[in-house]
């Protein structure tokens, strides 16, 4: 099988082509600022995040209230993700609460089993590679 056709066997017979070198670097350089991060389109972050790391190096000691702005931002995103995994194990008890209050203990029950079954194919797997 060769790169960009599908084999016969799939049925469609469809070709699919690939993008060409220069076709996949114009794609990665965003049109705007804003389009990467409205998009799921993570090479293109990636590839600002690199632009602006290298302009701000490249600025030396012009870009030290910049830096200190991302390190704020940075420490800033970190410690509110903390509180969030702090709390999670409360917010989903109090959904399984509101569960059980809003449709009774059936509810409970199926994802009991659904977690047990779970688990049973866990230890099985662990046990009997």
């Amino acid at each position: 099988m060769q790169a960009g056709i599908l084999s016969s066997e799939g049925g469609t017979g469809v070709v699919t082509q690939y993008p060409s070198l220069t076709e996949l670097f114009f794609a990665i350089v965003p049109k705007n600022i804003v389009d990467p991060f409205k998009g799921d389109n993570n090479l293109q972050v990636m590839f600002l995040a690199i632009f602006f790391g290298i302009v701000l190096k490249k600025m030396g000691n012009k870009s030290r209230a910049v830096n200190d702005c991302i390190d704020f931002m940075f420490r800033f995103v970190l410690a509110t993700l903390k509180i969030i995994v702090a709390a999670i194990p409360l917010i989903v008890f109090l959904s399984m609460a509101s569960l059980l209050a809003n449709t009774g203990i059936d509810t409970l029950l199926a994802f009991g089993s659904l977690f047990g079954g779970l688990a049973i194919g866990v230890v099985l797997v662990w046990c009997y590679p």
